[in-house]
């Protein structure tokens, strides 16, 4: 099987058009993680729905001729996508390097004590903006922010929950008969946990409508249940009931179920399901521990859609700049 690649700077030291300047330290460690024991993949847009389209390796540390540093890697893309059938029974696409077998970075399977939140900065118009949307946050429940950077033309209102003990309590029910499952003991931290979730959800939803940018575009929330494998539940909606009733205990269990079969058969790492409107999980992708990447057909083929649409709005961008600039002054 044949692999498409490129050579290009991924990052420099320069200032980006979201006015941020990346330190030489900041480029060294990018360089150090693409090379590092896990892959580093390529999307499109940073659109947690689609799967990977291919990965970065081999970077390198070079000085520009203006003074300044950039990272170079290599763009590997995957060839045409092979059909497999699921556990289930059910079709699913399959891609893979055949040069880098290397898993792709995976987020911490520990099960903190807390919840952990994490924000994109740049989806608040202003830093007011930001701060007073963590404010709206703090009197639901005690949790650990942190901030990532999606360098996207047009970043959509995002934010990712990690679940502390809730994760755990999750994981103890799977295997379990329906008796079972209701012998496993619901302890008042657990159940006070769960409260405070929920609370913070409607919280979270209420200040991204009110506060986040763009406007028009989807929100989406990304639950994270740590483990092995780490399962992503990701929604696009701004009903936090709906949100909230999807995350009752028996309806995100046979999400895990099934997550837990596809790492026992296909060697999962992370699996990721999707909400549908009637708040039950519909698997979409799973990457495993060769790097490969496993998924719905559909996703595939929206994902490259997406990808075209993006090229064909750039091409035209470019075409109308080019007339603008030829024209008679």
């Amino acid at each position: 099987m044949s692999i498409h690649s490129i050579r290009k700077t991924v990052a420099s030291s320069h200032r980006d058009r979201h006015n941020t300047i990346i330190t030489k330290g900041a480029l060294e460690g990018l360089a150090s993680s693409i090379n590092g024991e896990y892959a580093v993949s390529i999307g499109v847009e940073h659109d947690p729905t689609f799967p990977p389209m291919g990965k970065v390796t081999d970077a390198t540390l070079e000085p520009t001729d203006d003074g300044e540093w950039r990272v170079v890697a290599t763009q590997e893309l995957f060839d045409d996508p092979v059909e497999i059938a699921l556990p289930d029974g059910t079709t699913a696409w399959m891609q893979w390097s055949p040069t880098d077998q290397r898993p792709f970075s995976v987020s911490n399977e520990d099960f903190d004590d807390g919840f952990v939140v994490s924000i994109d900065p740049a989806n608040f118009a202003t830093p007011e903006d930001y701060t007073v949307f963590l404010e709206t946050l703090k009197g639901d429940a005690e949790f650990t922010y942190e901030t990532y950077f999606r360098k996207s033309l047009l970043a959509d209102p995002q934010l990712i929950i990690s679940f502390g003990a809730i994760g755990l309590y999750l994981w103890s029910r799977i295997g379990k008969s329906a008796v079972e499952q209701a012998s496993v003991p619901l302890s008042r931290e657990i159940g006070n946990d769960l409260a405070k979730l929920y609370s913070l959800i409607k919280s979270a939803v209420a200040g991204m409508t009110k506060l986040a940018i763009p406007k028009n575009r989807p929100q989406t929330y990304i639950i994270r249940v740590p483990g092995s494998p780490i399962v992503d539940l990701i929604a696009r909606t701004a009903d936090a009931d709906l949100l909230t009733s999807s995350l009752q205990a028996e309806r995100i269990a046979p999400a895990l179920e099934k997550a837990m079969s596809l790492k026992e058969r296909l060697g999962a790492t992370n699996v990721q399901f999707e909400m549908e409107a009637t708040g039950e999980w519909r698997f979409n992708y799973l990457l495993t521990t060769t790097g490969a990447v496993i998924g719905r057909p559909a996703k595939f083929t929206e994902r490259n859609q997406q990808l075209e649409m993006i090229v064909d709005n750039v091409l035209a961008l470019q075409t109308a700049e080019r007339n603008r600039t030829d024209r008679p002054t």
